[in-house]
C-alpha cells in the first residue's frame, strides 16, 4: 500500500487542482457574480476544452540547443515566482474532472480567486492563506480549512472528500501553494535536459517561442529529465515563452499514467491465487492540461466575504 501510495503522488497535479474543488460541498448550478473581484474588475475568462487547442504528441520541431534547454527551466521557475498572474485552465481526467475549467487571479504567496466549472456546476471560491471560502448557493460562504482538506486526504486511498482512488495524492500538496495553478503544473516541466524548438509564434498579442518536451517520470518527481538512454516519455509538453522576460504565457500536456500505475497496482496488489478471477485492470490514467497566463505583475486584491460560516473541517 506504501507504494501505491508513492506511485498516486506522481498525480499531485490532479490532487491540486481537485483539492481546491473538493473543499466544496454545495456546488453552485449556474456560475454567479464574484463578490470580491481583482481590480479593476473583469469577468472571468472561459478556458478552451483540451480538445479545442491541441497538443502534439510526439516531439515537434527542431532539436533545442543548450541556450533553449536553460530558457525552459528559467521560465519556468521565474513564471512559479511571479507576483500575481490570470489564468485559464483546462483539465480533463477521465473519471475524475471531465473537462473541466479553473479560471482567476492569483496573488504570490498564497491567494486567490478561482472560478470552477465542470459537469457538475460551477463554483466560486477565494483562497487566503489556509482558509478557503466557498460561496453557497444563497450567496453567503463557509469557509474550509485546505490543510485540513489535505490532512483528510493524506489518510487514505478512496475516502477523501470525493477524490476517490487517488485521495492521497493531496496529502503531498503543500496547503500555501494551493492557489498557484502554474506552480503545481509547472513543476512537471522543470529540470528538462531536452527539447525541440516548434517555432515563433503569437499568444494573447505577445511574441513568443513555442517549445516541445518530453516528460518522463524523473519530471513527475521532481528530479528532471530523463538520465537513462532510450527511455520512453510519459508524455509531452508544450511550452509557450517570451524570451525577452522569461516568462511562460501557456503550458498543455499530456501524460498517460497508465501503465505506470498498472505496474504499482500489480506490485502491491494481492497475490494471484491459481483458478482465481483475473484482476480488473486499471482503466486508462491520462491527463490533459492546458494552462494560459496574463496580467503577470498585475495589482489584484483578495477580500475576505462578509457572511461565513466557521471553518470547517473534512468528515471523517
Amino acid at each position: 500500500m506504501n507504494t501505491l501510495r508513492h506511485w498516486t503522488l506522481l498525480l499531485l497535479l490532479v490532487g491540486g487542482l481537485t483539492l481546491i474543488a473538493a473543499c466544496d460541498s454545495n456546488p453552485t448550478p449556474s456560475p454567479v457574480p464574484p463578490s470580491a473581484t481583482p481590480l479593476p474588475p473583469t469577468p472571468p475568462t472561459p478556458a478552451l476544452p483540451p480538445t479545442a487547442r491541441p497538443v502534439p504528441r510526439g516531439a515537434a520541431g527542431q532539436p533545442g540547443t543548450a541556450a533553449d534547454v536553460q530558457l525552459i527551466n528559467e521560465a519556468i521557475t521565474a513564471t512559479t515566482k511571479v507576483d500575481s498572474y490570470h489564468f485559464s485552465a483546462a483539465l480533463n481526467v477521465p473519471g475524475m474532472m471531465q473537462n473541466g475549467t479553473i479560471d482567476g487571479d492569483y496573488l504570490n504567496p498564497d491567494k486567490g480567486h478561482l472560478f470552477i466549472k465542470t459537469a457538475n456546476g460551477s463554483q466560486e471560491i477565494i483562497n487566503i492563506g489556509d482558509t478557503s471560502y466557498v460561496k453557497n448557493p444563497d450567496g453567503s460562504w463557509h469557509a474550509v480549512s485546505i490543510s485540513a482538506v489535505a490532512a483528510g486526504a493524506s489518510a487514505g486511498l478512496g475516502d477523501s472528500g470525493g477524490m476517490g482512488g487517488l485521495g492521497a495524492m493531496a496529502g503531498g500538496l503543500d496547503p500555501s501553494k494551493a492557489s498557484n495553478i502554474f506552480g503545481l503544473v509547472g513543476r512537471f516541466a522543470a529540470g528538462i535536459n531536452t527539447a525541440n524548438r516548434v517555432g515563433t509564434e503569437s499568444v494573447d498579442g505577445f511574441i513568443v517561442t513555442h517549445y516541445n518536451v518530453p516528460m518522463f517520470l524523473g519530471n513527475l518527481m521532481g528530479a528532471g529529465g530523463s538520465t537513462t538512454p532510450g527511455e520512453t516519455p510519459l508524455g509531452y509538453a508544450d511550452i509557450w515563452i517570451d524570451p525577452t522576460t522569461k516568462l511562460v504565457h501557456r503550458l498543455a500536456f499530456k501524460l498517460d499514467l497508465t501503465d505506470l500505475m498498472s505496474a504499482a497496482s500489480a506490485f502491491t496488489g494481492p497475490t494471484l491465487v491459481p483458478g482465481a478471477p483475473t484482476p480488473t485492470p486499471i482503466p486508462p490514467i491520462v491527463i490533459n492540461a492546458d494552462v494560459g497566463l496574463k496580467d503577470f505583475g498585475k495589482a489584484v486584491q483578495f477580500t475576505k466575504p462578509l457572511v461565513i460560516t466557521p471553518v470547517s473541517t473534512p468528515a471523517k
